[in-house]
């Protein structure tokens, strides 16, 4: 998991309601400032919280990567089995922390 740590000049959100992008405007600014054009997900609810946040951030054109084994949730394992298959039909893409670091050469 290490391999995923952000860097120190890379922008990192705290996601304090169910869409990080709907709650404010700051993010879309900063992504836009930053010329950022891909945002990478990790974190709690995969199927609640995370997706919501990945659907209206995909609606604001970035790329979305969702890295699923830095994703959890206490819902039942079919919600985090359709939330993966909803994000590679519908939102973006579903890579491992793993796999997008030796694509990056980090391993």
């Amino acid at each position: 998991m290490s391999h995923c740590c952000p860097n120190s000049n890379e922008v990192r959100r705290l996601q304090t309601h169910d869409q990080t992008f709907q709650s404010t405007r700051t993010e879309v600014r900063v992504c836009r400032m930053r010329h950022i054009r891909t945002l990478l997900f990790a974190g709690m609810n995969t199927d609640q919280c995370l997706m919501a946040t990945l659907q209206d951030a995909h609606s604001r054109d970035p790329n979305t990567i969702v890295l699923r084994d830095a994703c959890a949730t206490d819902s039942p394992g079919y919600a985090q089995q359709s939330a993966e298959f909803n994000c590679c039909i519908n939102w973006g893409f579903l890579t491992s922390c793993k796999a997008l670091a030796t694509a990056a050469g980090i391993v």
